[in-house]
């Protein structure tokens, strides 16, 4: 699509809606995807300054387009942080692709818009790390494999509540999959994971302040 028709598709949406539109599209291609980073903040600050500085500029109220496949989970946070020192009125629209990222910075607007085909995931941040387990895809081609912190707390309650192991076969079960992520991405999903409560439960609050409803994270 042009950039004309593009900068079009926006006008009407902010006419349709009252507010201003902030797009944020990241690429979904095989080998070349884009995810949230840290960035996106400075990208994200700027344009909400711009819209404020420029003619009849008013950022009362902001919506966010969000087409994403995730990343770093403090940089979700930070956005929606940066949105709510300008407006208090913020609104989400997803068209097809809202993983855990993507939930986090809209979680806390007041309204969020889904599209037709529009599907949503869990919050479930996983850590990429150089310590973490690698494929090979093709010889000589090593790749990191994300470690999902619903996984690892899913093989503890497997070995746990559903084997019920003994304290020694937990023991061979844990150092058996130390073999294949190093200990120190185990804290990091920990506190990854942790992150992501928080900032739900935070941005939950928010909301309910502001809108004057009653919300449960």
């Amino acid at each position: 699509m042009a950039r004309n028709d593009r900068i079009e598709l926006i006008r009407q949406v902010e006419a349709h809606r009252g507010s201003r539109l902030i797009c944020c599209v990241t690429s979904d291609r095989p080998n070349a995807q884009g995810v949230i980073a840290k960035d996106f903040i400075p990208l994200f600050f700027n344009n909400l300054v711009g819209m404020g500085e420029a003619p009849l500029g008013d950022v009362s109220k902001v919506d966010v387009f969000m087409f994403t496949l995730g990343g770093d989970t403090l940089a979700a946070f930070g956005l929606g942080r940066v949105i709510r020192e300008f407006t208090k009125r913020v609104g989400c629209t997803h068209s097809r692709k809202m993983p855990e990222r993507g939930n986090i910075v809209c979680v806390g607007g007041r309204r969020s818009f889904y599209g037709e085909s529009c599907h949503t995931n869990p919050i479930d941040p996983s850590v990429n790390s150089p310590l973490g387990p690698v494929v090979e895809m093709m010889p000589g081609q090593r790749q990191s494999v994300p470690v999902s912190v619903e996984s690892v707390a899913g093989y503890r309650n497997l070995l746990k509540e559903e084997w019920r192991l003994s304290s020694q076969a937990m023991g061979v079960a844990f150092r058996m999959l130390a073999e294949k992520i190093n200990p120190w991405c185990w804290g990091t999903c920990t506190a990854a994971g942790s992150k992501s409560r928080s900032s739900r439960r935070h941005y939950c609050a928010v909301t309910a302040a502001t809108s004057k409803t009653s919300i449960h994270c």
